[in-house]
């Protein structure tokens, strides 16, 4: 007997299950295939394990595209379905939220909450879960079918049995490359183009940055609100300000992590990257000049890291020291005025030559995907192929940390849920 479905939905992540939901309301007969033994996997890892589920406000230039189409695509996509809809979605599945400076998180702060939702309101709507399952190949035509290969626990042995499913829709929800223990092993890659699709390369993004050298292994373990400024073919391709966090081969933090897409890109692309890190960034130069015209004179018998010390960490400073060949345990009367000027400045603007990202096993998105030229924002349809839907990571839509990758999981795959 032939197994039919109105819907089925690849990849049992957030944007997945979301569509598995939206499309199961519609009274729609509805299957959900992950290859992982269980659903939501990544979704425990967001938020170190708090699910940040969006921000009080997103819109689509909080994404930083510079290119227009994309911006028009999310605007239309998240007119069809925001904040105020998300917000409300959660609440028809039980799960309250808390706002925390504009970070929206269920009121648990719990991951595990909102995964256990998803999953509990499929159970609920009848949605088949084909778990351990991967697919083969996807037959076009009017009815699609996928050939499926599960594997089956049974006592201590495996078994490996193939079958086939029928569909007249099929949403594809497996995300890229970005943490592919959780299942993101980019398997979606090849199935979206045996369709047809035109995919863009996946880079790693919201990921740490590893430096050519050990500049920053004497800061290693430091955190320092910092402005981070990338340049690469010299021009400014991002910029943002806020804790960085420096490891003993490179940087991390959230104002890092908002940057790494545009540093994978130029990297891709052959283009030398290096980071400008502002470690003062709420005083001017003006400002550092008149500190320094003030407290030489007094603090000449400190050494270099004392008379820093109000404004810079010791290891930090140590390490911004070395760069320029001056030792922070020198007396600030020994290295003379001119070179503690000269170190201030650097303080100011430290360049970091970046060799490389962590790649995708440290990342927690991926920039590219599917080309969104060939989307219908309203639908999640592929315009050419009538049935086929994209939705969550496999779009080419990444944001910055904060709540704004979650927001388009919950959008596009209630869009494609609803289409």
């Amino acid at each position: 007997m032939k197994e039919k479905f109105d819907v089925v939905v690849i990849g049992a992540g957030a944007a997945g299950m979301t569509a598995a939901i939206f499309a199961a309301r519609g009274a729609s007969k509805v299957c959900v295939i992950e290859h992982r033994s269980e659903p939501g996997k990544k979704i425990l890892q967001t938020g170190n394990g708090r699910c940040n589920l969006t921000h009080e406000t997103v819109k689509a230039e909080d994404y930083g595209f510079t290119d227009k189409y994309k911006t028009d695509f999310l605007k239309s996509a998240l007119e069809s379905f925001g904040v105020e809809e998300t917000l409300a979605f959660f609440d028809s599945l039980g799960v309250p939220v808390r706002n925390k400076g504009g970070y929206i998180y269920p009121y648990s702060c719990t991951a595990l909450s909102v995964r256990n939702a998803l999953w509990d309101e499929m159970k609920r709507l009848g949605v088949e879960i084909m778990a351990d399952t991967g697919v083969k190949s996807v037959s076009d035509g009017d009815t699609l079918k996928l050939s499926l290969v599960t594997l089956k626990k049974q006592d201590a042995a495996e078994r490996i049995t193939e079958h086939d499913i029928f569909t007249k829709k099929l949403i594809l929800a497996t995300g890229l490359c970005a943490a592919p223990k959780t299942g993101s092993d980019g398997s979606g890659i090849e199935l979206a183009k045996k369709l047809g699709l035109n995919v863009k390369t996946p880079l790693p993004s919201l990921v740490k940055l590893k430096c050519r050298d050990d500049s920053c292994k004497p800061a290693s373990g430091v955190r320092h609100i910092t402005r981070v400024e990338i340049m690469a073919g010299g021009k400014v391709v991002g910029e943002d300000t806020g804790e960085v966090q420096f490891t003993d081969d490179g940087i991390s933090g959230i104002p890092v992590f908002n940057v790494s897409g545009n540093v994978s890109e130029a990297l891709h692309e052959g283009r030398l990257v290096s980071a400008h890190l502002d470690l003062l960034p709420d005083i001017t130069k003006e400002q550092c000049e008149d500190f320094i015209e003030k407290k030489y004179d007094l603090m000449q018998e400190r050494k270099i890291y004392g008379f820093f010390g109000g404004l810079i960490p010791v290891k930090l400073l140590t390490a911004v020291a070395r760069s320029l060949g001056i030792s922070a345990e020198k007396r600030t009367g020994d290295i003379g005025m001119t070179r503690v000027g000269q170190l201030l400045t650097k303080c100011k603007k430290w360049e970091l030559e970046i060799k490389e990202t962590y790649g995708f096993d440290h990342a927690q998105v991926c920039r590219g995907g599917v080309d969104l030229s060939r989307l219908d924002p309203e639908t999640m349809q592929v315009k050419e192929t009538p049935g086929l839907f994209i939705a969550g990571e496999l779009a080419d839509i990444d944001g910055p940390c904060g709540g704004y990758n979650l927001q388009w999981a919950w959008t596009s795959g209630a869009i494609a849920g609803r289409g």
